[in-house]
């Protein structure tokens, strides 16, 4: 399995920053135990304070997001109060969850909100899934909801919930089909040790072989990925303002001293696949499907502050702030 250290346990909140041009992007702020907005693709973990649970108890597994979920039967039910206009219900399907050593079917619960009934959520299935969308609930009014689940049948189990913006969105999706994580769409990718740069390649060269690099922040698709799901927590990344040029984690020549991040023209190569790792509060890292112990990393951006035109290279992950990322979706 590839490597989960830590995962989101906070809710995201939003702070406003002034860079250049008056141009302003949010990024995630402290915990809160009380109802927030917080950004579109926010995850709010079941770890995290907020949450009322009775007669379901944690289940310790690191398929979970965060290592652990929530699992209750005949009886139980939770609730948690959130502010925003849609959200998502993330859980897992199968046909037991296994609790200190027991087996129990799973089944399905009913799901409210604000106490009325907006459906149920079947988790019985022939084969299992973790970190599954169990049900979306969207078009709310912009204001505090309460979410209840209720077991009706068997047991159910609660992973997490994931924030969206409950509007269209610009983008597409070309695997519509695809449950992830991240959700399709356009992004800044910004370095959690300097949260008014972001990632950028070197004289806006958007072409084979382009280095990539730490640049100011700037309107527009300049320094904007778009993060596509291909299933199982793997991605293509590419850049917006030149559509076929991807973020690739290799030596050019294969034959180099070690991987270097540029970006080149996507021909399905699986060093163009990156997977994503969800960290402490919200952050992630984004490393080689290959080989997920090598991940983008700002060079030297452990040593101090990093400036416009630091290098993003490729290295071994040891944790530091330097290999660690905001993504910051587009602002509509």
């Amino acid at each position: 399995m590839k490597r989960f250290e830590a995962v989101a346990n906070v809710i995201l909140l939003a702070v406003i920053l002034n860079v250049q041009a008056g141009f302003a992007e949010t990024v995630p702020d402290a915990p809160s135990s009380t109802a927030s907005a917080p950004e579109a693709g926010a995850i709010i973990d079941d770890s995290i304070p907020g949450w009322t649970w009775s007669g379901m108890v944690e289940v310790d597994d690191p398929v979970f997001h965060g290592g652990v979920a929530h699992a209750g039967g005949s009886g139980s039910n939770c609730a948690y109060t959130f502010k925003g206009t849609a959200v998502e219900i993330f859980g897992m399907k199968g046909q037991t969850i296994t609790v200190d050593g027991r087996g129990h079917k799973l089944g399905s619960a009913d799901v409210l909100l604000d106490g009325k009934s907006v459906g149920s959520i079947d988790e019985k299935a022939g084969i299992e899934e973790v970190g599954t969308v169990l049900k979306e609930i969207s078009g709310l009014s912009n204001e505090n909801h309460v979410l209840q689940l209720r077991a009706t049948a068997g047991w159910f189990v609660v992973d997490y919930l994931k924030m969206l913006d409950g509007e269209s969105s610009d983008v597409t999706p070309r695997h519509p089909k695809i449950q992830s994580i991240i959700r399709e769409g356009n992004y800044r990718i910004v370095p959690a040790n300097s949260i008014n740069e972001c990632l950028g390649v070197a004289d806006n060269n958007i072409q084979d072989g382009g280095k990539l690099e730490i640049n100011m922040q700037t309107p527009g698709d300049d320094r904007m990925w778009h993060v596509e799901p291909l299933g199982h927590e793997h991605y293509l990344i590419t850049s917006t303002s030149a559509k076929n040029e991807c973020l690739c984690i290799a030596s050019p020549d294969n034959n180099g001293p070690g991987p270097q991040a540029f970006t080149w023209h996507d021909a399905g190569d699986p060093r163009q696949q990156v997977d994503i790792v969800p960290l402490n509060d919200g952050l992630v890292s984004i490393c080689l499907d290959t080989n997920p112990n090598i991940v983008l990393d700002v060079d030297h951006g452990d040593q101090g502050a990093t400036q416009p035109g630091t290098h993003v290279i490729c290295f071994t992950w040891h944790g530091g702030i330097n290999q660690k990322w905001w993504l910051i979706p587009e602002s509509k």
